[in-house]
């Protein structure tokens, strides 16, 4: 039996199996053949300066931790096919996070031709990010001010307390992307009533590139409509991100462009780390009595672990020199923060929760050129959070009557 590159039962389909140019077996596939590693045998093509693979975009941001992480033991950059590559060490993805010229792309549509008014949209945010971080760091506790960031703590704490998940874990994670987008709105400036509407418009879009329709584009492209008119209508006395953006001298147009920034990037990162904060709390008590003294090492660790976007898509913007190979532009660059996350050569127990020291490293809340718009905001929203729920665990718990 001829051991292929991922022989679990969670491996690649044979059609997306790793193929090399060296040392490999045949193995019959249909009319013809196909060629397969085994993964001790793992060998570059003598023609070209890494391994080439045939895996496709979908295969890799399908792959899974495990199998990250056997590919990143033997070779931390892959090429894959004629036109991307793939990093998983914890260096080569934290030199291409901080490589002036990889550049994030948007969000593509699956199905359907992405408008030219989508496209510029995101073309223009990479010039305003300055902006949203810096009222990130300012307005980031109105999210406190919520309903359902109080419904969402006490929760949080039962969680935490009874070491259990909720009854319907369904109606929690509907309640954290409920907190999560009204949080962003107050942020945003918008009234708290147009939240409702502004979901159910957002709520097929995602920012793994594989998911969406025409019907989410158009709408993507209303809300960014709406968005410009509220803007337009911001007084700059008023607390908001429109309104901040105002002392910038932005027009409505490049505000609308900051602030659909933070909603496209921030919804889901922001909500599935919280998912993963307190289900990883809840199921480690010791780690939840850390909260009160060092809430930011418990984030990052936990978060480190378990990032909430997991791959990263990047670009060449030009022909570029990254890890001491040639990139062409346009190459799609994809940056496996799951595998460098756990990268033995940095972190000497990849797999535990760790102290400071090891958190620091973490590139979860990459500190790169071309940082998420709304990382900081989504780290202040968090730590906020996490500190209001330490102050409740710390409370003594109430006395029964009688």
């Amino acid at each position: 039996m001829v051991k292929t590159y991922f022989n679990d039962d969670k491996g690649l389909p044979d059609a997306q199996q790793l193929c090399f140019a060296k040392r490999t077996h045949a193995v019959p596939h249909g009319a013809g053949h196909r060629v397969v590693t085994p993964l001790h045998n793992l060998q570059p093509n003598p023609s070209a300066a890494l391994p080439v693979t045939h895996l496709t975009e979908e295969a890799i941001t399908a792959m899974s931790v495990p199998q990250l992480m056997r590919l990143r033991q033997d070779t931390p950059i892959l090429r894959c096919g004629s036109n991307a590559l793939l990093l998983t060490g914890h260096r080569e993805v934290k030199e291409a996070l901080e490589h002036p010229d990889l550049i994030c792309t948007p969000p593509r549509q699956q199905g359907v031709d992405q408008s030219p008014e989508l496209a510029n949209l995101y073309d223009r945010l990479t010039n305003t990010k300055a902006a949203i971080e810096q009222t990130a760091l300012q307005e980031a506790h109105l999210h406190c001010l919520h309903e359902q960031g109080v419904l969402l703590l006490q929760i949080a704490s039962d969680v935490i307390r009874q070491q259990s998940t909720p009854q319907s874990s369904l109606d929690y994670s509907a309640l954290i992307d409920c907190f999560v987008f009204t949080a962003l709105c107050q942020f945003a400036g918008l009234p708290a009533s147009e939240a409702p509407r502004y979901q159910a418009m957002l709520e097929g879009l995602t920012i793994t590139e594989q998911t969406g329709d025409k019907a989410t584009v158009e709408s993507v492209v209303m809300f960014h409509a709406d968005l410009q008119d509220w803007a337009a209508a911001t007084m700059p006395e008023q607390q908001g991100l429109l309104a901040a953006l105002q002392h910038r001298k932005l027009t409505p147009e490049q505000a609308a462009d900051c602030a659909l920034g933070v909603f496209v990037t921030g919804i889901q990162f922001t909500a599935a780390a919280l998912k993963h904060l307190v289900a990883t709390l809840g199921a480690t008590p010791s780690l939840a009595q850390q909260l009160p003294n060092d809430s930011s090492t418990v984030i990052e660790e936990v978060l480190r672990l378990s990032p909430p976007q997991p791959m990263l898509k990047r670009a060449a913007a030009k022909s570029i020199t990254l890890c001491g190979v040639e990139v062409e532009a346009d190459t799609a660059v994809f940056l496996s923060l799951a595998a460098a996350n756990r990268d033995p050569k940095v972190f000497s127990q990849p797999d535990q929760l760790q102290s400071r020291s090891a958190s620091s490293d973490s590139l979860t809340f990459h500190d790169g050129t071309h940082r998420c718009a709304s990382a900081l905001l989504s780290f202040n929203m968090i730590s906020a959070l996490l500190t209001q729920l330490a102050a409740d665990l710390t409370q003594a718990p109430a006395q029964p009557e009688g």
